[in-house]
């Protein structure tokens, strides 16, 4: 890895720093401090006539640094600018450097190429302050690439960020009092980003059926459509939810997933646990809950088993009630003709015995 650096920072090679530097086992890009300063104030000017001073100061530096650097290469920059500034003063600093008489612009690819010029750095005190920004900003840019795999292009967040970082980290910043400000901004704005995707509170749903949808709500204040997964987790198991339900959430809206649920055998409050995530596995948001009443209509259809088995038997009594009381009333009426007829042959027996007498 290269290091930028400037050459006020640099000691062992005498007045002018060749752009391909080493210091120990540290590569280095010098930069020259007296051009790039003149270059950087002349950008910054928007009258012609103010402007040509620095302009002339960054001519006679560079001629006289371009002299003592002999065939080696030199380096110099442009700060990026913490307000904005005009088109024709930065074009007017750039041709102040790439066209100089005895110079010649070089790519960067040959800039690299040339063999490092031992140097030294100059012990200085370490800014803390920028240093804890960028790590904060470094890790706020990890969580930010995190958040950007649910897009089909992630660069299309992760890009305009890193440019937003390298802003705020340049040295036209260095002594300007509200720089923590904007450091404070441009996370803010990181954070914002992060939280533009996530669910809506959910409802309470009353489940009267014994299957239904769970309608959820995805927010989704980014100008690009974005990918996510709902994962659903009941915590009880008398409701039986879909896993996992994929969708692709509209820009600048709200996006409805209905996802399908299954009552078991009960009633009662279910919590329903969701999670979005990204393609990559990454949680998207904060996890939130839905409360779920179940009214099982099974309990309904086990009653209405019951009572039809209820009512068979009672009728099936009821049959046999009846048919044992027409067996009974058949069985009377025989018996009554057998008497009958038992009387009638002891009428006639008793009528013949005294005929045989005589």
């Amino acid at each position: 890895a290269l290091i930028l650096t400037e050459s006020a920072l640099v000691t062992g090679t005498g007045a002018t720093v060749p752009a391909r530097a080493s210091a120990t086992d540290t590569q280095l890009l010098v930069y020259d401090t007296d051009i790039s300063r003149e270059l950087n104030a002349a950008s910054a000017e928007s009258d012609t006539t103010l402007r040509a001073a620095p302009l002339a100061a960054a001519s006679a530096y560079l001629h006289f640094a371009a002299e003592d650097a002999g065939e080696e290469p030199l380096l110099v920059t442009v700060d990026r600018a913490s307000t904005e500034r005009s088109r024709l003063a930065l074009r007017a600093a750039v041709l102040a450097a790439t066209q100089a008489p005895s110079t010649a612009a070089s790519p960067f690819a040959g800039l690299v190429a040339h063999d490092p010029a031992p140097v030294q750095l100059v012990a200085g005190v370490p800014d803390d302050d920028r240093a804890y920004a960028a790590a904060d900003m470094h890790a706020d840019e990890d969580a930010l690439a995190r958040f950007a795999t649910v897009l089909d292009d992630p660069e299309l967040l992760t890009g305009p960020n890193r440019d937003e970082i390298l802003q705020v980290l340049g040295n036209a910043w260095r002594g300007d009092e509200s720089w923590p400000a904007v450091v404070s901004a441009q996370r803010q704005g990181t954070i914002e980003t992060i939280d533009s995707v996530g669910l809506l509170p959910p409802s309470t749903v009353q489940l009267l059926g014994s299957s239904s949808t769970l309608p959820v709500w995805v927010r989704n204040d980014l100008p690009y459509p974005v990918n996510l997964t709902l994962y659903s987790q009941p915590e009880d198991l008398r409701l039986d939810v879909e896993d996992a339900v994929t969708v692709v959430a509209s820009p600048a809206s709200n996006t409805r997933i209905e996802v399908p649920v299954q009552a078991r055998i009960g009633n009662g409050e279910v919590d329903v646990t969701l999670d979005l995530r990204s393609p990559a596995g990454v949680q998207i948001g904060s996890t939130e809950r839905a409360e779920v009443y179940v009214r099982a209509e099974w309990e309904g259809i086990g009653i209405t088993v019951l009572a039809f088995l209820v009512g068979g038997l009672l009728v099936i009594g009821l049959v046999r009630t009846i048919r044992h009381r027409r067996r009974a009333a058949t069985d009377g009426d025989g018996e009554g003709e057998a008497l009958e007829a038992d009387e009638d042959d002891a009428e006639d027996a008793a009528s013949a015995t005294p005929q045989d007498d005589r």
